[in-house]
């Protein structure tokens, strides 16, 4: 079986040292947190089908994934991997970035670009 994957390799300041992979399945249903010292899965994020892309809260805690089957940005803890929010979105969103203070969120739609507000613990339109 072949699986359609995108690989983003993001420093999440977990500890001084710790890198993680996140692993976003855009064919699947899941997204995978991988130490890339052991190649290991840590953490297993099911329910996203159709993840596109993923960015991470500056302080590491947080994962934001674009979900393309139900067009919406999905915020989860990276270390229980519990869903912290989601916000519907206007179109199938693709790829995703945060702002350095980690205030701002913007998913990338068919060439436009929405900005979502996530200062306030929860994720909303800015």
């Amino acid at each position: 079986m072949t699986r359609a994957l995108l690989l983003a390799a993001l420093s999440l300041t977990l500890s001084a040292e710790t890198v993680r992979i996140i692993q976003t399945n855009s064919a699947g249903d899941d997204a995978l947190l991988i130490d890339p010292a052991t190649n290991k899965v840590t953490l297993h994020i099911a329910d996203l089908e159709g993840a596109h892309g993923v960015t991470v809260s500056p302080d590491g805690s947080k994962g934001y994934f674009t979900v393309e089957a139900d067009s919406t940005v999905k915020a989860y803890d990276l270390k229980n991997g519990m869903l912290l929010g989601s916000v519907k979105l206007t179109g199938h969103p693709n790829n995703i970035a945060i702002s350095k203070d980690g205030k701002r969120i913007f998913a990338g739609i068919d060439r436009k670009s929405t900005r979502l507000n996530s200062s306030h613990g929860y994720i909303s339109y800015a």
